[in-house]
């Protein structure tokens, strides 16, 4: 089990701004816009409780995840995944 800053550290530092990134790219929003975008989700809400193990999810299936909540209101999770 990891301890709850390297928990913040790991989100802060790999997770989050890769997968803002993506946001930027796909949705032509500056990062700042993209970061914000994703910090407001719901998708970021369930990653930031350590417990869901949505931090196991690589950036490119968190913006999936993200887009699909993007387009129907409510993020789709992987079926074969740790949250299912």
């Amino acid at each position: 089990m990891i301890t709850e800053k390297q928990f913040i550290t790991m989100l802060g530092l790999v997770i989050v701004p890769q997968v803002a990134e993506l946001i930027a790219r796909d949705s032509k929003l500056t990062e700042v816009q993209a970061l914000r975008a994703f910090l407001r989700s719901k998708t970021y809400s369930v990653l930031e409780v350590e417990d869901s193990k949505a931090w196991h999810y690589s950036p490119m299936a968190l913006f999936a995840v993200w887009k699909s909540e993007q387009d129907t209101g409510a993020p789709e999770w992987p079926t074969e995944g740790l949250l299912a």
